[in-house]
């Protein structure tokens, strides 16, 4: 049996595994086989632990469903801007191509205009012309 026993204690050497640091649930119930009085203040003290950690959760939790309604206020918000500055671009480039066209319209007009005012001038100088033809020849 002792040989047994050296086989099986060298198979466990090589085949072992490294342990956690922190404890386990086997730690635990080695512990409570051990010494149930010190185990029962460590977990304890550990679900006091956890308790303190979730209370501080809870003490949040509205904090933070707070944030979240102005989130979503502000998403919304984003998104009623978002519609606005497309309407407004909109309106912008409606304003561009009316500007536009009413620019080539007045350089329009003006060309004309310029046309006409040729027009005039020509027509006064032939007017002079035919008077000064209508009086020499009376």
């Amino acid at each position: 049996m002792s040989n047994e026993q050296a086989n099986r204690n060298d198979a466990k050497d090589k085949g072992r595994k490294r342990t956690r640091e922190g404890g386990s649930q086997t730690d635990e119930e080695d512990c409570r086989q051990a010494c149930g009085h010190y185990c029962s203040n460590a977990t304890n003290s550990r679900l006091s632990s956890i308790e303190e950690k979730l209370n501080l959760l809870l003490s949040v939790f509205p904090e933070l469903e707070n944030y979240k309604s102005r989130i979503n206020q502000l998403e919304e918000e984003n998104k009623s801007l978002q519609t606005s500055l497309e309407y407004t671009q909109a309106e912008i480039e409606d304003l561009k191509t009316k500007t536009n066209d009413a620019v080539s319209q007045e350089q329009k007009i003006n060309a004309d205009q310029e046309r006409i005012n040729k027009e005039i001038k020509e027509l006064q100088r032939r007017h002079i012309k035919l008077e000064c033809h209508s009086l020499e020849a009376t």
